[in-house]
């Protein structure tokens, strides 16, 4: 498999890359056919870019803090007694989320 070597691109020659990808009317996966880069490579560097720019609209996800703590507003009377709870949600093969109280 003949592989043509890499081109090293400066961070500013990438801005400039993505300011065209976004202003021309093709998807991101034809405008990087047509400039011989890899998808996953403008991707990558288009998150560093908007991370290193601090810009948080091109995600609206980023804007949005990762965790969010919440306070229960129960108003359980006094004679109530508290039970405890458990709970396991499995995430895919390999990850399991325990809540308990």
């Amino acid at each position: 498999m003949n592989r043509k070597p890499a081109t090293y691109r400066t961070a500013a020659q990438w801005k400039t890359l993505i300011t065209e990808q976004a202003q021309s009317n093709q998807t991101i996966k034809q405008f990087c056919d047509s400039k011989g880069l890899t998808v996953s490579t403008f991707y990558d560097w288009r998150r560093k870019l908007n991370q290193d720019s601090g810009d948080m609209n091109s995600n609206p996800a980023a804007s949005s803090p990762l965790f969010v703590e919440l306070e229960p507003k129960l108003d359980i009377p006094s004679t109530v007694e508290h039970h405890s709870w458990n709970a396991e949600l499995q995430i895919g093969h390999s990850i399991v989320l325990r809540f308990k109280q």
